[in-house]
């Protein structure tokens, strides 16, 4: 097998159906199967990180269009994304660096934790073709909400102090 057809390591590269997140298998109907992509929520302590500046976001950005394959995608957004928060926007900058959905869905569980503003979560949902995609973006998104929300509840008003007053 040549290497164009084993995609560089991408499974779903070499998929004349466009890798649209189906396995290269044929159901009994003869019908392409769905690959069951399965992330989990990760908890990253973010404390400390900041805003990506722009240049350094060009940087990644351009990075990973250049990169030889979406394995190597994966790899360089895990090491580029370093101590930095990014946007909805940002994230959709850079899901749209690939069609695959393994690997945007990927993406999406890199950046996902590191998002700063996962309200705008129905903006990055909406790439997604199918309603499990679409429900995974959603739950990922969704508990760095949670997680913001709980974060800023936890926090203690300027001004009080500790003990009996």
């Amino acid at each position: 097998m040549d290497d164009k057809m084993s995609g560089g390591g991408n499974p779903l590269a070499g998929n004349p159906m466009g890798g649209g997140g189906g396995g290269g298998e044929a159901a009994p109907s003869g019908e392409p199967t769905r690959l069951k992509l399965q992330y989990s929520l990760r908890k990253e302590v973010t404390t400390g990180f900041k805003a990506i500046p722009a240049a350094k976001f060009t940087e990644l950005l351009d990075s990973l269009k250049s990169a030889a394959n979406n394995d190597a995608r994966i790899e360089l957004l895990e090491t580029g994304r370093a101590n930095w928060m990014f946007t909805c926007k940002q994230l959709l900058e850079i899901l749209n660096v690939t069609p695959s959905v393994k690997t945007r869905m990927a993406f999406v569980d890199q950046i996902a934790p590191r998002c700063t503003d996962p309200k705008d979560a129905p903006k990055v949902e909406a790439i997604f073709k199918y309603a499990e995609e679409k429900r995974q973006v959603e739950e990922l998104l969704s508990a760095r909400a949670k997680q913001i929300a709980l974060g800023s509840t936890m926090k203690k008003p300027t001004g009080m102090t500790a003990g009996r007053g």
